[in-house]
């Protein structure tokens, strides 16, 4: 069976979910991705096992991950209850991060094993530098603060020196693809240009407020799968655009132009910005420790948005101003 969803046809796994067949991205290795996976930053503590378990009891295959949250032990935890009760490693993809404490070639190995012990399992499907950038570190991997509360930056940070050690992670079977998130267009070029194993993901903040047109047309241009982390605009972080110049304007998901089209569609707005990325060909991993909004989120395939919505939803694109982290001027 096949599927479309905007311009590109994607083979479809077997997994139905709400009477709908979560389609799949073809990673340029060949191993695929599933469209939409469950993210994971800021689940915490006893929101985890819920969270996970009804990920993977409605369909849900794809695992966002990264050590950096501080959640991988109860993840492992969660998946090993899965697989112990008949679920099989091989249909999960499962995705990780390097930890911004280990952006130095003599960590990347143990940072590795770390995740795969926390996680449960002997190897992810895709690993990805999380920040391009570093961070000295404690000995267990957490990231080395000072006294007046700054963290202690690694001015010594070589992505490329580091990427030759995750292409050794890839040999040794212990991952099966890599990429990159939160970079610029200089790092994405100067990796993909003195590697010799690609990249095949990168993981950027995309949503209405956050087109990213130029980084997602240069992913696609290189045979990238593109994936949208905050697709729903991370609402749980607005404290920190109210630092800057965007006090009086709302959660992306409450934006009147978002609240119309999904009244228009009958559904969530929600679902309308998951439906707005998959309609650029962009995965999405919508976070959320609601089981009932975990499987909202599959709802998506149902439906398409017309050219006059989309059109409106880039009208709200606030053009960089409007994002969590800002790495553009990192040289790395």
């Amino acid at each position: 069976m096949t599927l479309f969803i905007g311009s590109v046809c994607l083979l479809l796994i077997t997994e139905v979910c709400q009477g709908s067949i979560i389609p799949t991205f073809e990673l340029s290795n060949g191993n695929r991705i599933p469209a939409i996976g469950l993210g994971t930053f800021l689940l915490s503590g006893e929101q985890v096992d819920p969270a996970i378990t009804a990920a993977l009891e409605n369909g849900y295959r794809y695992i966002d991950a990264a050590f950096l949250y501080n959640n991988e032990p109860e993840i492992g935890k969660a998946l090993k209850k899965w697989l112990d009760n008949g679920g099989n490693r091989e249909d999960l993809f499962l995705l990780s991060k390097l930890p911004i404490s280990a952006m130095r070639p003599s960590d990347v190995t143990e940072a590795l094993e770390l995740t795969l012990k926390n996680l449960g399992v002997d190897y992810l499907d895709m690993y990805l530098i999380h920040v391009p950038a570093g961070i000295y570190r404690t000995a267990d991997y957490q990231m080395l603060v000072y006294d007046n509360g700054t963290y202690a930056i690694d001015n010594s940070t070589d992505l490329l020196a580091v990427w030759k050690e995750l292409e050794k992670q890839v040999k040794s079977g212990k991952v099966k693809s890599l990429g990159f998130s939160n970079v610029n267009k200089n790092q994405i070029l100067r990796i993909w240009e003195n590697s010799e194993i690609k990249p095949s993901n990168l993981q950027i903040e995309i949503n209405p407020y956050m087109r990213q047109e130029e980084l997602i047309n240069l992913g696609h241009k290189l045979g990238m799968v593109v994936t949208a982390e905050s697709p729903l605009g991370s609402p749980s972080f607005e404290y920190m655009r109210r630092k800057r110049d965007l006090a009086k304007l709302p959660p992306v998901i409450g934006h009147p132009i978002v609240q119309s089209i999904a009244k228009k569609h009958n559904k969530t707005p929600a679902q309308i910005l998951l439906r707005y990325n998959l309609q650029r060909n962009v995965v999405v991993i919508p976070k959320s420790s609601h089981p009932e909004r975990i499987k909202e989120n599959l709802d998506v395939f149902d439906f398409m948005l017309t050219k006059i919505d989309m059109a409106l939803l880039t009208t709200l694109d606030k053009r960089g101003r409007y994002r969590k982290y800002n790495f553009l001027t990192l040289k790395g």
